[in-house]
C-alpha cells in the first residue's frame, strides 16, 4: 500500500495516530497529547481522508485498529522513530551520548529491560543511571525531570489512590504487570518439599523483612503495607535488596515474599517460589513518566523492551 508524501501537517497527525493506537482511546491521548478531543477526532478525520484509509474502528471500549490502520501506524511509527532520533541528535551533538535515567525498585524484570535495551543500541554512545528507589521517591524524582522513567509497584488495594496521585502530580503510567507475591524459599528448606503450606507451618519459620527508609508514599500519602509477617516473633529486617537473597540462599529456615521471578534468576541463587494463599498479597507494577516527556527513538525503545521484558519472564 502506498501513501502521500510525507509533510509536515501529517507529521503532526502521525504523532496523534501513533498516540491514540498506543493508549487505544481518544480520550486518553487526548490527555497525554494536551489536544482537545474533538480537535484530534477532526485531524485524524482528516488524515484518514488525506490517505485514503481508516485507521481506526470505534468500539465499546475504546478504538481498534483496523488491517490497513495497523500498516499505515508500523510505518509511520519508523519515519517518527527516526525523526525523533534526527532532532535528539541535534539538540546533543553528535558527539553527546544518549542518555536514559530510570529509578524503579530492585524489580528482575526491570533490570533484564535495561540490560536487553543497552545491548540494542550497540556502537552507539549512551550512559543509563539507574537507581533503586521506593514508590514515593520515584514519583517525586519523575515528577520533577530528575529521572526520565520510573516503576512503581504498590499495593493493588490502591490502585486508585495512586492513580489518583499520578494525575496531581501531572504523570502518565502504564500497568506492566498485576501479580501475586510468591512465598521463595531455598530450594532446600524443608518448605520446598511441603504439599500444604499453612499459617501455623509458616511460624515455624523466619521471615525476611525488608525496610524501606523515608518512603514518601507512607510518610507523604499515607499509603502503608498492613503486616503480615508471621507471628511467632522471628523476623530478620534488612535495609538492602540483595542482602535478603543471600540470606535466603543460605538459610534454609528463612523465606519471604517476592514477585515472580525469571527460571533463571531461580536456578542462579538455587531457589523456588511457591504460590501459597497464607499472607499472599497482590500487586501493581507501572511504568511512570511526564506527561509532557517528548519522546525519542530509543526512548520508545526502551518502553518496549520494558513491556516486552515483563510479558516474558522466562
Amino acid at each position: 500500500m502506498s501513501f502521500p508524501p510525507v509533510t509536515p501537517m501529517n507529521i503532526t497527525y502521525m504523532r496523534y495516530a501513533a498516540e491514540i493506537a498506543r493508549q487505544g482511546s481518544f480520550g486518553k491521548a487526548s490527555a497525554s497529547l494536551h489536544v482537545a478531543q474533538p480537535n484530534l477526532s477532526r485531524a485524524i478525520k482528516d488524515l484518514e481522508n488525506d490517505i485514503g484509509i481508516e485507521i481506526f474502528e470505534r468500539t465499546v471500549t475504546g478504538v481498534k485498529l483496523t488491517p490497513e490502520g495497523e500498516e499505515f501506524i508500523a510505518r509511520s511509527q519508523k519515519i517518527l522513530d527516526r525523526l525523533d532520533s534526527l532532532e535528539n541528535m541535534y539538540k546533543l551533538g553528535k558527539d553527546e551520548p544518549y542518555r536514559l535515567s530510570v529509578c524503579a525498585p530492585e524489580s528482575s524484570n526491570a533490570l533484564c529491560a535495561i540490560s536487553q535495551f543497552s545491548q540494542r543500541l550497540e556502537n552507539e554512545k549512551y550512559e543509563i543511571v539507574y537507581r533503586n528507589g521506593n514508590a514515593g521517591d520515584t514519583m517525586r524524582y519523575v515528577s520533577s525531570g530528575k529521572y526520565k522513567f520510573g516503576i512503581v509497584r504498590n499495593n493493588s488495594e490502591y490502585n486508585d489512590t495512586y492513580n489518583l496521585y499520578y494525575s496531581k502530580l501531572g504523570l502518565t503510567y502504564e500497568t506492566l504487570s498485576e501479580y501475586e507475591d510468591m512465598l521463595t524459599v531455598s530450594r532446600s528448606s524443608p518448605l520446598a518439599q511441603c504439599p500444604e503450606i499453612t499459617e501455623e507451618i509458616l511460624n515455624c519459620y523466619t521471615e525476611i523483612i525488608l525496610e524501606e527508609q523515608n518512603n514518601l508514599s507512607e510518610i507523604v500519602y499515607g499509603l502503608k503495607d498492613k503486616p503480615r509477617s508471621a507471628q511467632n516473633g522471628r523476623h530478620i529486617r534488612v535495609f538492602e535488596h540483595a542482602s535478603r537473597v543471600i540470606i535466603l540462599s543460605h538459610d534454609i529456615n528463612t523465606y519471604l515474599w517476592l514477585e515472580p521471578l525469571s527460571k533463571h534468576i531461580l536456578d542462579s541463587y538455587g531457589l523456588i517460589q511457591i504460590r501459597c494463599p497464607v499472607n499472599a498479597k497482590y500487586h501493581r507494577d507501572v511504568l511512570l513518566y511526564r506527561k509532557d516527556s517528548a519522546f525519542s527513538g530509543n526512548d520508545r525503545l526502551f518502553i518496549d523492551e520494558v513491556h516486552r521484558s515483563y510479558n516474558h519472564q522466562e
